[in-house]
């Protein structure tokens, strides 16, 4: 897959999932039942978390996924946008701490540096 850099060479993550055309955000948004949006989380996890120490992270993500249809209540919809948010926000992150650090491997992660921190809250609500 093709991703969108911005001119400094990263990602750009804001159109990857805001574009208006083709966002990962917007496309989850258009959703009609929790299922289909479900279905849209899982395709976003399934995609962007390909590298070879990702599958604890991408695990930590679809059985949160499962975990929220599965208690489906009046927030699931927005708990589960609010995941694929947090999941940007953590690429923008990754990418200015590439920058900064002048990584050569990409946006590597670190162990101290979980994507999947922020599943705690959104367990908790």
């Amino acid at each position: 897959m093709h991703w969108p850099h911005q001119d400094n060479g990263c990602v750009d993550w804001e159109s990857v999932f805001d574009d208006e055309d083709t966002g990962l955000t917007v496309y989850a948004e258009r959703a009609k039942t929790t299922q289909a949006l479900a279905r849209c989380a899982h395709m976003i996890v399934q995609s962007l978390f390909i590298r070879d120490d990702d599958p604890p992270h991408r695990d930590a993500y679809n059985n949160a996924i499962r975990e929220l249809v599965a208690s489906e209540d009046a927030h699931t919809r927005d708990k589960l946008l609010l995941m694929i948010q947090d999941i940007k926000l953590d690429r923008i992150k990754r990418s200015g701490h590439v920058l900064s650090q002048g990584d050569g491997d990409g946006e590597r992660r670190h162990e101290q540096n979980d994507p999947t921190k922020s599943l705690k809250v959104l367990r908790k609500n």
